[in-house]
Parts: structure tokens; sequence; C-alpha cells
């Protein structure tokens, strides 16, 4: 599950970003193209609640690298056009809020990290109850 919302984050920021930066989900050790943007995920916890029910909660990191400053630039223009993509995903029928959207400069790399809610039983008769309590615990958004 977790990697269908990691390919679904990669999918909104190729919608927003241009086509020459290069988009990868798995871990690349040598030889990316810059500019590029990695999306992993940097932790994933399952949260329990009532009647057996729970969700995970993960929390993932878009990095943008890139190979000169002119580049930076266009990466800072693209910031808050990042921001807005990331949300609200779509992973398989389950649209994902991103919460604790987040985004700084680190070791010449643009990090932003978000947070998602991922219910793994979306199709059960229980749903709505589950989306209530996390309105709840929430708020709206």
């Amino acid at each position: 599950m977790i990697d269908e919302v990691v390919r679904s984050i990669a999918a909104a920021i190729r919608a927003v970003v241009p086509p020459e930066y290069e988009i990868y989900t798995e871990n690349v050790h040598q030889g990316a193209k810059l500019p590029c943007f990695f999306v992993e995920c940097k932790d994933a916890q399952r949260v329990d609640m009532l009647n057996n029910q729970f969700f995970i909660r993960a929390e993932l990191a878009v990095i943008c690298e890139n190979d000169s400053d002119t580049k930076k630039q266009e990466t800072d223009s693209i910031t808050a056009v990042l921001f807005h993509a990331l949300r609200v995903v779509y992973a398989g029928k389950q649209q994902l809020n991103g919460r604790r959207i987040s985004g700084k400069w680190q070791d010449g790399r643009f990090v932003i990290n978000a947070t998602y809610d991922i219910w793994p039983n979306i199709g059960s008769t229980d749903t709505d109850m589950m989306l209530e309590l996390e309105k709840r615990e929430y708020g709206n958004g």
C-alpha cells in the first residue's frame, strides 16, 4: 500500500514539474540524472483504533536535487505548486490528505516532508466510521 502512495505522489509531482525533471521512487545509488526528485517513505506506523480497525500513518519525503544555481531558483518557483500538489493524492480509490507538509533546503537539496494516513481496509463497511474518527482527531483537514 505504501508503494502505491509513493507512486501516487510521483504522479502528482509529474503533473506540475517540467518534463526534464526525473522522478525516482526507488533507491538510486549512482547515476541519477539531475535535476530530479526522489520520493521515499521515511517512517510508517500502524495506529490501532476501536473494533480491531487500524490505519497506517506514513511520513514521506520528496527530495529535489539540482545541478546549478539556476535550477535552484527554478525549484524555489516550483515549491508552492508542489506544496499544493501534495495536499491531496489518490492511491487507488482512496483520497489521501497530506498533513504536516513542510519543506526546507538541506545540503543543497530541497526536502518536503508530508504525512498521510492510509486506511488499508477502505472498502469495508466501517470506512465511514473510521473517516469520522479521523475528522474528530484532526478536524476538517
